[in-house]
Protein backbone atom coordinates (compact mmCIF):
# COMPACT_ATOMS: atom_id res chain seq x y z
CA UNK A 1 0.00 0.00 0.00
CA UNK A 2 1.47 3.59 -1.38
CA UNK A 3 2.17 6.09 1.36
CA UNK A 4 -0.31 5.05 3.42
CA UNK A 5 -3.23 7.41 2.43
CA UNK A 6 -6.29 5.42 3.27
CA UNK A 7 -5.21 3.72 6.20
CA UNK A 8 -7.70 4.70 9.33
CA UNK A 9 -10.34 5.96 6.72
CA UNK A 10 -14.01 6.84 8.20
CA UNK A 11 -16.59 6.25 5.85
CA UNK A 12 -19.87 7.19 5.75
CA UNK A 13 -20.90 7.14 1.90
CA UNK A 14 -24.32 6.93 0.70
CA UNK A 15 -24.60 3.44 -2.12
CA UNK A 16 -23.39 5.25 -4.93
CA UNK A 17 -22.92 3.06 -7.93
CA UNK A 18 -20.20 4.94 -11.00
CA UNK A 19 -20.34 3.44 -13.84
CA UNK A 20 -18.35 4.08 -17.10
CA UNK A 21 -20.77 6.58 -18.19
CA UNK A 22 -20.33 8.82 -14.72
CA UNK A 23 -16.54 9.27 -14.51
CA UNK A 24 -14.67 10.79 -11.41
CA UNK A 25 -12.49 13.77 -11.60
CA UNK A 26 -8.95 13.40 -9.37
CA UNK A 27 -10.69 16.68 -7.47
CA UNK A 28 -13.57 14.52 -7.00
CA UNK A 29 -12.19 11.61 -5.69
CA UNK A 30 -9.78 13.94 -2.95
CA UNK A 31 -13.09 15.20 -2.21
CA UNK A 32 -14.52 12.27 -1.43
CA UNK A 33 -11.90 10.77 0.24
CA UNK A 34 -11.05 13.72 2.82
CA UNK A 35 -14.91 13.11 3.57
CA UNK A 36 -14.63 9.80 4.55
CA UNK A 37 -11.10 10.53 6.29
CA UNK A 38 -12.69 11.84 9.17
CA UNK A 39 -11.98 10.50 12.84
CA UNK A 40 -13.96 7.39 14.37
CA UNK A 41 -17.04 9.80 16.21
CA UNK A 42 -16.45 7.43 19.28
CA UNK A 43 -13.22 5.28 19.60
CA UNK A 44 -14.42 2.01 21.65
CA UNK A 45 -12.21 1.03 24.54
CA UNK A 46 -11.96 -2.68 22.30
CA UNK A 47 -8.80 -2.63 20.03
CA UNK A 48 -10.43 -4.98 18.18
CA UNK A 49 -13.38 -3.44 17.65
CA UNK A 50 -11.42 -0.59 16.52
CA UNK A 51 -9.86 -2.77 14.03
CA UNK A 52 -13.08 -3.78 12.90
CA UNK A 53 -14.33 -0.69 12.22
CA UNK A 54 -11.07 0.02 10.35
CA UNK A 55 -11.30 -2.84 8.60
CA UNK A 56 -14.53 -2.15 7.50
CA UNK A 57 -13.76 1.16 5.82
CA UNK A 58 -11.16 0.19 4.22
CA UNK A 59 -13.68 -2.83 2.47
CA UNK A 60 -16.19 0.15 1.77
CA UNK A 61 -13.03 2.44 0.48
CA UNK A 62 -12.69 -0.41 -2.30
CA UNK A 63 -15.61 -0.87 -3.01
CA UNK A 64 -16.19 2.67 -3.71
CA UNK A 65 -13.18 2.75 -5.85
CA UNK A 66 -14.92 -0.38 -7.91
CA UNK A 67 -17.76 1.38 -8.54
CA UNK A 68 -20.03 -0.79 -5.92
CA UNK A 69 -22.52 0.05 -3.65
CA UNK A 70 -20.06 0.91 -0.46
CA UNK A 71 -22.62 0.61 2.33
CA UNK A 72 -21.22 -2.83 3.76
CA UNK A 73 -22.12 -2.90 7.65
CA UNK A 74 -20.56 -4.88 10.71
CA UNK A 75 -22.99 -7.84 11.69
CA UNK A 76 -22.25 -8.91 15.28
CA UNK A 77 -22.95 -12.32 14.46
CA UNK A 78 -20.84 -12.30 11.67
CA UNK A 79 -18.15 -11.00 13.49
CA UNK A 80 -18.58 -13.80 16.18
CA UNK A 81 -18.35 -16.18 13.57
CA UNK A 82 -15.09 -14.98 11.96
CA UNK A 83 -13.48 -14.88 16.13
CA UNK A 84 -14.20 -18.14 16.37
CA UNK A 85 -12.86 -18.98 13.10
CA UNK A 86 -9.52 -16.90 13.55
CA UNK A 87 -9.74 -19.03 17.30
CA UNK A 88 -9.88 -22.60 15.72
CA UNK A 89 -7.09 -21.81 13.40
CA UNK A 90 -4.68 -21.11 16.55
CA UNK A 91 -6.25 -23.88 18.12
CA UNK A 92 -5.53 -25.88 15.32
CA UNK A 93 -1.88 -24.25 15.00
CA UNK A 94 -2.39 -23.51 11.01
CA UNK A 95 -4.41 -21.50 8.58
CA UNK A 96 -7.01 -23.88 6.93
CA UNK A 97 -10.47 -23.71 5.36
CA UNK A 98 -11.47 -27.71 6.77
CA UNK A 99 -8.98 -28.07 9.57
CA UNK A 100 -9.96 -31.52 12.12
CA UNK A 101 -11.04 -31.03 15.12
CA UNK A 102 -8.18 -30.30 17.30
CA UNK A 103 -10.05 -31.34 20.31
CA UNK A 104 -12.08 -28.59 21.07
CA UNK A 105 -16.16 -29.73 22.38
CA UNK A 106 -18.09 -30.34 19.42
CA UNK A 107 -20.48 -27.52 19.54
CA UNK A 108 -17.11 -24.96 20.18
CA UNK A 109 -15.56 -26.78 17.13
CA UNK A 110 -19.09 -26.61 14.68
CA UNK A 111 -18.84 -22.55 15.83
CA UNK A 112 -15.69 -22.46 14.56
CA UNK A 113 -15.38 -24.56 11.80
CA UNK A 114 -18.46 -22.55 10.68
CA UNK A 115 -16.31 -19.41 10.36
CA UNK A 116 -12.94 -21.08 8.79
CA UNK A 117 -15.40 -22.21 5.77
CA UNK A 118 -17.09 -19.08 5.37
CA UNK A 119 -14.19 -16.44 5.93
CA UNK A 120 -11.36 -15.26 4.02
CA UNK A 121 -8.35 -16.48 6.11
CA UNK A 122 -4.60 -14.88 6.58
CA UNK A 123 -1.90 -15.16 8.78
CA UNK A 124 1.17 -13.36 10.05
CA UNK A 125 -0.70 -9.64 9.16
CA UNK A 126 -0.29 -7.01 12.06
CA UNK A 127 -3.90 -5.59 11.73
CA UNK A 128 -7.52 -6.63 9.83
CA UNK A 129 -6.70 -3.10 8.36
CA UNK A 130 -3.60 -4.79 6.39
CA UNK A 131 -5.52 -8.20 5.73
CA UNK A 132 -8.04 -6.50 3.94
CA UNK A 133 -5.26 -4.80 1.75
CA UNK A 134 -3.38 -8.23 1.09
CA UNK A 135 -7.18 -9.75 0.29
CA UNK A 136 -7.52 -7.21 -2.28
CA UNK A 137 -4.01 -7.94 -3.81
CA UNK A 138 -4.32 -11.31 -3.63
CA UNK A 139 -1.85 -11.66 -6.97
CA UNK A 140 0.48 -14.47 -5.09
CA UNK A 141 1.38 -17.59 -6.86
CA UNK A 142 -1.23 -19.67 -4.51
CA UNK A 143 -4.10 -17.29 -5.23
CA UNK A 144 -3.28 -15.30 -8.47
CA UNK A 145 -5.48 -18.44 -10.63
CA UNK A 146 -9.11 -17.45 -9.24
CA UNK A 147 -8.35 -14.24 -6.60
CA UNK A 148 -11.25 -15.35 -4.59
CA UNK A 149 -10.25 -12.95 -1.69
CA UNK A 150 -10.37 -10.13 -3.91
CA UNK A 151 -13.51 -11.29 -5.93
CA UNK A 152 -15.48 -12.01 -2.07
CA UNK A 153 -14.30 -8.24 -1.10
CA UNK A 154 -16.07 -7.09 -4.46
CA UNK A 155 -18.98 -9.25 -4.33
CA UNK A 156 -22.30 -6.60 -5.25
CA UNK A 157 -24.89 -9.10 -2.98
CA UNK A 158 -22.60 -8.51 0.19
CA UNK A 159 -24.10 -6.05 3.03
CA UNK A 160 -22.82 -7.67 6.21
CA UNK A 161 -19.71 -8.64 7.31
CA UNK A 162 -17.84 -9.77 10.30
CA UNK A 163 -14.10 -9.27 11.67
CA UNK A 164 -11.89 -11.68 13.64
CA UNK A 165 -8.21 -11.94 14.94
CA UNK A 166 -6.94 -14.30 17.24
CA UNK A 167 -3.19 -14.42 17.51
CA UNK A 168 -1.06 -14.22 14.09
CA UNK A 169 -4.66 -15.83 12.07
CA UNK A 170 -7.35 -12.97 10.80
CA UNK A 171 -10.45 -13.98 9.49
CA UNK A 172 -13.02 -12.12 7.56
CA UNK A 173 -16.86 -13.97 6.88
CA UNK A 174 -17.47 -13.17 3.66
CA UNK A 175 -20.30 -15.48 2.76
CA UNK A 176 -22.85 -12.96 2.74
CA UNK A 177 -25.56 -11.83 0.08
CA UNK A 178 -28.04 -10.09 2.42
CA UNK A 179 -28.10 -7.13 -0.16
CA UNK A 180 -31.76 -6.29 -1.04
CA UNK A 181 -32.77 -4.65 -4.27
CA UNK A 182 -30.69 -4.57 -7.76
CA UNK A 183 -27.16 -3.49 -8.78
CA UNK A 184 -26.98 -3.64 -12.12
CA UNK A 185 -23.61 -3.51 -13.77
CA UNK A 186 -21.78 -4.94 -17.04
CA UNK A 187 -18.63 -5.91 -15.04
CA UNK A 188 -16.49 -5.17 -11.83
CA UNK A 189 -12.75 -4.81 -12.78
CA UNK A 190 -9.65 -4.12 -10.30
CA UNK A 191 -7.99 -1.99 -10.67
CA UNK A 192 -10.92 0.20 -11.47
CA UNK A 193 -11.74 1.78 -14.54
CA UNK A 194 -11.89 5.19 -14.95
CA UNK A 195 -9.01 7.39 -12.43
CA UNK A 196 -7.51 4.94 -10.67
CA UNK A 197 -5.45 5.99 -7.16
CA UNK A 198 -2.08 4.56 -6.52
CA UNK A 199 -1.90 4.77 -3.08
CA UNK A 200 -4.72 2.38 -3.01
CA UNK A 201 -2.54 -0.34 -5.00
CA UNK A 202 0.06 -3.17 -4.42
CA UNK A 203 2.80 -2.78 -6.50
CA UNK A 204 1.96 -4.54 -9.50
CA UNK A 205 -1.50 -7.02 -8.38
CA UNK A 206 -3.21 -9.05 -11.24
CA UNK A 207 -5.83 -7.33 -12.76
CA UNK A 208 -9.29 -9.12 -12.84
CA UNK A 209 -12.53 -8.40 -14.53
CA UNK A 210 -15.83 -10.07 -13.85
CA UNK A 211 -18.50 -10.60 -15.64
CA UNK A 212 -22.05 -10.09 -14.87
CA UNK A 213 -23.47 -13.31 -15.05
CA UNK A 214 -27.32 -11.96 -15.83
CA UNK A 215 -25.89 -10.81 -19.22
CA UNK A 216 -22.81 -12.73 -20.29
CA UNK A 217 -22.26 -16.67 -20.55
CA UNK A 218 -19.36 -18.18 -18.65
CA UNK A 219 -16.35 -17.02 -20.18
CA UNK A 220 -13.68 -19.67 -21.55
CA UNK A 221 -10.21 -19.68 -22.84
CA UNK A 222 -11.50 -17.77 -25.92
CA UNK A 223 -11.42 -14.52 -23.62
CA UNK A 224 -8.66 -12.84 -24.99
CA UNK A 225 -7.49 -9.86 -22.60
CA UNK A 226 -5.30 -7.06 -24.07
CA UNK A 227 -3.98 -4.11 -22.56
CA UNK A 228 -2.61 -1.38 -24.85
CA UNK A 229 -0.41 2.01 -23.11
CA UNK A 230 -2.47 5.43 -24.34
CA UNK A 231 -0.86 8.33 -25.59
CA UNK A 232 -2.51 11.56 -23.78
CA UNK A 233 -5.02 11.84 -26.80
CA UNK A 234 -5.44 8.18 -25.89
CA UNK A 235 -4.37 6.73 -29.14
CA UNK A 236 -3.15 3.52 -28.85
CA UNK A 237 0.77 3.43 -28.69
CA UNK A 238 2.41 0.21 -30.25
CA UNK A 239 1.59 -3.31 -29.33
CA UNK A 240 -0.50 -4.60 -26.66
CA UNK A 241 1.97 -4.81 -23.71
CA UNK A 242 3.02 -8.59 -23.09
CA UNK A 243 0.73 -10.83 -20.18
CA UNK A 244 2.82 -12.89 -17.90
CA UNK A 245 -0.23 -14.34 -16.69
CA UNK A 246 -3.80 -15.33 -17.95
CA UNK A 247 -6.29 -17.30 -16.37
CA UNK A 248 -10.24 -17.98 -16.16
CA UNK A 249 -12.15 -18.75 -13.35
CA UNK A 250 -15.94 -19.11 -12.88
CA UNK A 251 -15.52 -20.56 -9.65
CA UNK A 252 -18.37 -19.08 -6.49
CA UNK A 253 -15.97 -16.65 -5.70
CA UNK A 254 -18.36 -13.47 -5.12
CA UNK A 255 -19.16 -12.96 -9.31
CA UNK A 256 -17.89 -16.48 -10.43
CA UNK A 257 -17.11 -15.01 -14.60
CA UNK A 258 -13.79 -13.90 -13.83
CA UNK A 259 -10.73 -12.99 -16.50
CA UNK A 260 -7.35 -12.86 -14.58
CA UNK A 261 -4.33 -10.99 -16.59
CA UNK A 262 -1.13 -9.69 -15.32
CA UNK A 263 0.21 -7.08 -17.90
CA UNK A 264 4.26 -6.83 -17.86
CA UNK A 265 5.98 -3.61 -18.46
CA UNK A 266 3.78 -1.36 -16.71
CA UNK A 267 4.24 1.86 -15.59
CA UNK A 268 2.29 2.72 -12.50
CA UNK A 269 3.27 6.77 -12.28
CA UNK A 270 0.92 9.71 -12.31
CA UNK A 271 -0.81 9.95 -15.33
CA UNK A 272 -0.03 7.03 -17.37
CA UNK A 273 -3.68 5.71 -19.21
CA UNK A 274 -4.23 2.07 -20.53
CA UNK A 275 -6.80 0.50 -22.74
CA UNK A 276 -8.39 -3.09 -21.62
CA UNK A 277 -9.97 -5.11 -24.82
CA UNK A 278 -11.14 -8.57 -23.86
CA UNK A 279 -12.23 -10.04 -27.23
CA UNK A 280 -13.90 -13.70 -27.07
CA UNK A 281 -16.51 -13.11 -24.51
CA UNK A 282 -20.31 -14.31 -24.90
CA UNK A 283 -23.64 -12.95 -24.11
CA UNK A 284 -25.97 -14.83 -22.18
CA UNK A 285 -28.11 -14.86 -25.70
CA UNK A 286 -25.97 -17.00 -26.94
CA UNK A 287 -24.74 -13.79 -29.34
CA UNK A 288 -21.41 -12.57 -29.65
CA UNK A 289 -20.95 -9.85 -27.32
CA UNK A 290 -18.42 -6.67 -28.60
CA UNK A 291 -15.30 -6.95 -26.51
CA UNK A 292 -15.37 -5.66 -22.96
CA UNK A 293 -13.11 -2.13 -23.17
CA UNK A 294 -12.74 -0.03 -20.33
CA UNK A 295 -9.83 2.72 -19.78
CA UNK A 296 -7.28 3.06 -16.68
CA UNK A 297 -5.81 6.06 -15.70
CA UNK A 298 -3.41 5.92 -12.53
CA UNK A 299 -3.10 8.94 -10.60
CA UNK A 300 -1.46 10.02 -7.12
CA UNK A 301 -3.80 11.53 -4.94
CA UNK A 302 -0.91 13.49 -2.93
CA UNK A 303 0.66 15.13 -5.82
Amino acid sequence: MRNGLILGLTLFLPATVFGADEPRSREAIKKKLAQINSPLPTRPADPLAVERELALRRLNVYRYLAGLPCDVELDSELNASAQAGAQLCVKAGRLSHQPPNPGLPEEEYRKGLQGTSRSSLGWGYPSLVVAVDYWMEDSDKTNIDRLGHRRWCLNPAMQKVGFGRAGVFTAMYVHDKSRKGVFDYDFICWPARGLMPLETMQSNPAWSVSLNPKLYKQPDANAKPKVYELSRQGKKIGRPLPLSYVNVSNDGFGIPNCIIFLPAGLLLTDGKRYLVEIDGVALKEGENAPPVSYEVEFITLLK
